[in-house]
């Protein structure tokens, strides 16, 4: 395997200019990953505490009062085995993830949990793309368009990680995670026209 300082020498050599650095997204939560894993997978992982949540029309984990996983699919209208996850939502009900209890295991790849404090976002995942408000809620969004700023990409994996929690209490209420194809020329076109929207942000606890 050739190491990674030599590729990069190689590519300076070519190009006469340092490769960006490219940027990581989380793709996973309780081991299912979103553009991989699967429907069967899901099935494996949680066995009968997988249900169709009837009041979202979504394949769901529930632990009543602390908190549920939805998990979105390629195809709406099929529940075959080989249909993949491309949304992850792990949503806080209400008074949270008990210290010992299941709902409090559950993590993303990196070990971020429900029970986390906003800082340590910043402490797995460095800054955020951009930091805003919704409805009352601190949103931390994380995503991979910047592998648009290569002339030669034109379509990609758009990965997208965000994390809600209320300014005032800290308390994380939502932690999501997705992926889609997109499309980087009509990224371009869009930007050509305005003045970015995005701006990297040092992450605070509280509110922006």
């Amino acid at each position: 395997m050739i190491h990674h300082a030599v590729i990069l020498a190689l590519l300076i050599a070519q190009t006469g200019k340092v490769a960006p650095k490219l940027p990581q997204v989380e793709d996973t939560i309780a081991g299912i990953t979103v553009g991989k894993s699967t429907l069967a997978d899901v099935q494996r992982r949680f066995g009968n505490e997988l249900i169709l949540d009837e009041t979202e029309g979504r394949h769901a984990v529930r632990w009543d009062g602390q908190c549920e996983i939805l998990f979105d699919l390629e195809k709406d209208n099929s529940n075959q085995p080989n249909n993949r996850v491309m949304n992850i939502q792990l949503l806080n009900l209400g008074n949270g993830a008990e210290p010992e209890s299941t709902c409090n295991q559950i993590a993303t790849g990196r070990g971020l949990k429900l029970s986390d404090s906003p800082d340590k976002i910043q402490r797995l995942y460095g800054l955020p793309r951009s930091k805003f408000t919704r409805k009352q809620l601190s949103v931390a969004r994380y995503e991979n368009s910047d592998l648009c700023s290569n002339s030669t990409v034109h379509s990609f994996n758009l990965r997208n990680m965000f994390v809600e929690w209320f300014g005032d209490s800290m308390v994380f209420q939502n932690i999501s995670v997705s992926v889609e194809r997109s499309n980087c020329d009509e990224l371009r076109e869009s930007d050509a026209g305005t003045t970015s929207s995005v701006h990297w942000v040092e992450m605070a606890g509280g509110p922006p």
